[in-house]
């Protein structure tokens, strides 16, 4: 297990455990806080499109865990794996509704899956797909 210290990632704690029984297959979950503050742009942005900044903006939050695994096959030469992901996000950062400033948006949930294909044609250099 390995616990990453807020100070390493400016998140907070976050605790992720891969379970790796052998170099075929390795499956793994996270469980994480973040504390996202808006950037310089979101908050004090000006343009001659009239697109402004917000100064207001709050800070995201969220809290999220993702849980997924990868496999080796064909003697190596390829990879496999998916991962589920959800996240429940505070205080969104996003375009506001006439698309002239940001704005925070009380709640928003992401979650889906994440697949990975790699193959290993040459030994070391890979496609992945």
């Amino acid at each position: 297990m390995t616990v990453t210290t807020p100070s390493q990632q400016g998140d907070l704690p976050r605790r992720t455990g891969p379970a790796d029984p052998g170099d075929r297959f390795q499956a793994q979950g996270q469980c994480r806080d973040r504390l996202q503050g808006a950037a310089l742009a979101e908050l004090f942005r000006t343009s001659p499109l009239q697109f402004f900044g917000n100064p207001n903006l709050k800070p995201e939050t969220s809290i999220g865990y993702d849980l997924g695994f990868e496999q080796a096959a064909f003697e190596r030469r390829a990879r496999f794996g998916a991962t589920y992901f959800h996240n429940n996000i505070d205080n969104l950062i996003t375009i506001n509704s006439t698309s002239t400033s940001f704005e925070n948006v009380g709640k928003a949930t992401t979650y889906g899956v994440e697949e990975l294909r790699r193959c290993y044609p040459l030994g070391a250099a890979y496609v992945t797909g």
